[in-house]
């Protein structure tokens, strides 16, 4: 109705400016008066009929603007007041736990699954211990040391560093499994709990403020989940560093040893000078 009575008005406005416009000029004096005709007031009446069209217009603006607005308010609370659709179903959790036929896995599998316990342990009880060889010892400070000569003991030391350097990353990914999964169960609880805040359609549940610390909360739910996935790629890349270097350590203790042979077949007199030679030798 608003709207509609805005339309009149603004119409008459219009006719009444066109009226000034086309207005005749004012008849000869009668009866012994006469009608002046002012061309700067009529300017002015002009301009101030110009500006009130100019002011209802932008109000006839505002208003649709704002009914616009509204409109869109509440198709949003009327599409989200049911939000049961948006409800998606929860990681499910993998239970790999060990089995225990010959007391070697008692220590494995609580610290895979919760991160308890000791993970050294652990590790130690699942893997071939390595014994400290004496002679070894004796010659690792030379094979360190470096030098222009080919040792045989330097295989056996990057072996043993390679088990050193595997007892070292293996405790440390397996306390990081744990702490994987642990986290795993505490934020399936947090996810959860967001995810009823969200689903919830009540009037309190769905104010500004309630949204944005909402997105707060996933936001930060998902920064300590990639923490998490960071530390077991870093775990990962430790591992694969070390695989990757018992490859190369069987390369170049290869390509060492046919070193050394060429080296030897060069250095070396030939056995055999000939049949004369040997017969006079003989």
């Amino acid at each position: 109705m608003f709207k509609r009575r805005l339309q009149i008005a603004t119409s008459i406005l219009t006719v009444l400016c066109l009226l000034c416009f086309i207005s005749p000029r004012p008849a000869p004096a009668q009866f012994g008066f006469s009608i002046v005709s002012d061309p700067m007031q009529e300017s002015h009446s002009w301009q101030q009929l110009l500006n009130d069209i100019q002011k209802l217009q932008k109000l006839d603006h505002q208003i649709q603007l704002a009914f616009s607005v509204y409109n869109q308010m509440q198709m949003n609370a009327r599409f989200f007041s049911n939000k049961s659709a948006w409800q998606g179903l929860t990681n499910q959790i993998v239970r790999n736990w060990s089995p225990n036929s010959y007391g070697a896995t008692a220590m494995w599998s609580p610290m895979v699954m919760y991160g308890t316990g000791s993970a050294s342990g652990a590790w130690g009880n699942v893997t071939i211990t390595l014994h400290t060889n004496p002679y070894l010892a004796a010659v690792a400070g030379s094979i360190l040391a470096g030098g222009r000569g080919y040792n045989p003991y330097s295989r056996d030391l990057a072996s043993a560093a390679s088990v050193e350097t595997f007892d070292g990353a293996g405790p440390t990914a397996i306390q990081t499994l744990g702490n994987a999964r642990q986290q795993q169960m505490q934020m399936n609880l947090a996810i959860g709990r967001l995810q009823a805040s969200v689903s919830d359609g009540s009037d309190g549940m769905n104010s500004e403020v309630q949204q944005l610390n909402l997105l707060a909360a996933g936001a930060v739910q998902g920064l300590q989940m990639q923490q998490t996935t960071n530390n077991v790629v870093t775990s990962l890349l430790e591992q694969q560093t070390i695989a990757n270097k018992i490859q190369r350590d069987t390369l170049a203790d290869h390509l060492n040893f046919i070193n050394q042979t060429d080296q030897y077949m060069v250095s070396e007199a030939p056995m055999w000078g000939g049949a004369a030679q040997a017969l006079s030798s003989h």
